[in-house]
């Protein structure tokens, strides 16, 4: 199930931030109880990006093979 809010239509600036911030801490709260049954979009973004700035992506041997071919492909 998917589920979106448009913060415009609960009131003023104050109120709609609070309301998203109380929302996905109700989601944090019920995903601690039961790991991996709800989760929201981008979630898991930082934390990916944060381990992939510190470890590099992993790309499969074959594809980083053929980006490694392309090299010469532009002559």
């Amino acid at each position: 199930m998917l589920i979106t809010i448009e913060p415009t239509k609960f009131g003023d600036e104050d109120f709609q931030q609070n309301l998203i911030n109380e929302t996905l801490e109700n989601f944090k709260r019920v995903s601690s109880e039961r790991p991996g049954s709800i989760r929201y979009p981008g979630q898991g973004v930082l934390k990916r990006r944060n381990n992939n700035l510190k470890n590099s992506i992993l790309v499969k041997k074959i594809i980083w093979e053929k980006v490694l071919n392309l090299e010469g492909d532009n002559e």
